[in-house]
């Protein structure tokens, strides 16, 4: 996988979408401005700072604008998106086990406790996002989607089932968590991706966490088609339970 840092991945020109433009480059400009500094974590940052920095491991934390509990993980890498092939690339980082890794600042955030059942890890689709540069939401999520995983979730690992949300149909696999550092998510989604129709430009990913019948720790990667509707579109980041609420935005 392209390893560069924020600035020169900039400075070299590499292949960045078409459709960057003027307000959609925050990411990478907040890349070339860090310090050269191996590893930083302030907890006392301000709300709109980084909160992590490991630049062994590629990527980034800060605080999202929206929302208390908000945060977001943005690699180092040029990578733009869920549709990059440059994520199904072996050596590829595991960026939702780092993002995972970093839940605690969601229940600091908090002010309380949060069961891993609470907290998300969510890549919006092409379609909806505001940047153009690869970044995974970290947040409370809705308590209803625990409540739907554990009655209607998948009944075996390591294979996509289909399972009702509302009016949608998502399709959710189920991987023990002993076995997640072994699997890459994005290669995961492409063969739901396949067989479900769902388009790369449209395509969105949650992650939580769960047990199997037995009590055993899984982790739920689930999969979507981005909808449209009159009033603007739907995503999972529409899942995220914002502290103090916010307007939804990719």
């Amino acid at each position: 996988m392209r390893s560069t840092t924020g600035a020169a991945c900039v400075m070299a020109g590499l292949a960045w979408p078409d459709a960057v433009s003027a307000g959609r480059d925050e990411l990478r400009d907040l890349l070339l401005a860090l310090p050269p500094v191996a590893s930083v974590v302030d907890p006392l940052a301000p709300p709109s700072e980084l909160r992590v920095v490991e630049r062994a491991a590629g990527y980034v934390v800060k605080k999202d604008l929206r929302g208390d509990t908000h945060f977001l993980l943005i690699p180092f890498a040029c990578v733009s998106g869920i549709e990059d092939a440059a994520l199904r690339e072996a050596g590829t980082p595991h960026y939702f086990e780092h993002a995972w890794r970093h839940r605690d600042l969601v229940a600091q955030a908090d002010g309380a406790p949060l069961r891993d059942e609470q907290i998300g890890i969510v890549v919006n689709p092409l379609r909806s996002r505001s940047q153009d540069h690869l970044h995974l939401h970290i947040n409370r999520i809705a308590p209803e989607l625990a409540s739907q995983l554990a009655a209607h979730g998948p009944t075996r690992n390591l294979q996509w089932e289909a399972m009702a949300w509302n009016d949608r149909v998502l399709h959710v696999i189920r991987v023990p968590q002993s076995q997640f550092a072994r699997v890459n998510p994005f290669r995961l989604f492409d063969d739901v991706a396949a067989l479900a129709g769902i388009e790369l430009e449209a395509a969105m990913l949650l992650m939580t966490a769960g047990a199997d019948g037995d009590g055993e720790p899984v982790f739920y990667l689930m999969a979507g088609r981005y909808g449209e509707q009159a009033r603007g579109g739907w995503d999972f980041e529409n899942l995220m339970v914002h502290q103090p609420p916010v307007s939804p935005a990719s």
